[in-house]
């Protein structure tokens, strides 16, 4: 327990977060990192989750990232400001796009652009990494060393590379994420969404409970789940 509390602590103590699962996108690790993503933005922190392409049979887990290929997106910071109207003017060949601001102003450095989706869309910069599967700091882009890293993962052979390190070799990812989440922002914060994530990782680690491995803790994580609206027919 005095690690998880370790992690709270470190995720209150930062604003913009990136969430990173494991380059394989499995169903423990993609489940899992979703699960946090949608967590920490109703705990109002910028959060990104670094996935490239979200694999066809996961993507009834995510609204975020289904836009087609091609599509474009323009991210402004407003961190310090209130934004009250937005509109849009299209001339010829120009795009305009106009803000009005109750409060605060916009500077050049709030504004980032990128395809979407993709990898590159991280605004504001991210000053702590969840890393959630990784075995060792080589899963990691280089890009990203230099942050305060909270490492998920259930390896043995994990090199606890983290600031806080949550290692659990008999949990799957998703089990972890699910005490995890229930710390920082209480039972109440699981809607649909957030357990059908976290149960998807439940069911994808435990073959869908006939892993022999599979223990009895397992079995009372997914029913506290499937009681906070997880959709076990929609997994399977």
């Amino acid at each position: 327990m005095e690690e998880f509390n370790k992690a709270k602590n470190l995720i209150e103590r930062y604003k913009n977060i990136l969430v990173f699962p494991s380059p394989e996108l499995q169903g423990d690790s993609l489940g899992s990192a979703l699960a946090l993503f949608y967590t920490l933005k109703k705990l109002g922190k910028n959060v990104n989750v670094k996935i490239d392409d979200v694999p066809e049979k996961f993507k009834f887990l995510t609204n975020y990232c289904q836009a087609p290929a091609g599509d474009f997106v323009i991210s402004v910071n407003t961190e310090g400001k209130e934004i009250s109207q937005m509109r849009y003017e299209k001339n010829g060949n120009t795009l305009k796009i106009y803000l009005a601001l109750d409060k605060g102003r916009v500077k050049n450095e709030d504004i980032s652009f990128a395809p979407f989706p993709g990898p590159e869309l991280f605004s504001p910069q991210p000053d702590l990494l969840i890393s959630v599967g990784a075995q060792d700091l080589e899963n990691i882009p280089q890009t990203f060393w230099g942050l305060p890293i909270l490492n998920i993962d259930n390896q043995l052979q994990n090199e606890n590379f983290g600031e806080v390190n949550l290692i659990e070799m008999t949990s799957s990812l998703a089990e972890i994420a699910t005490n995890l989440i229930r710390l920082i922002a209480g039972d109440d914060s699981l809607d649909k969404e957030i357990a059908t994530c976290l149960l998807t990782g439940v069911i994808w680690s435990s073959q869908n409970f006939r892993n022999p491995k599979t223990r009895p803790k397992t079995f009372e994580t997914s029913a506290f789940l499937i009681d906070k609206g997880a959709n076990h027919q929609e997994i399977i």
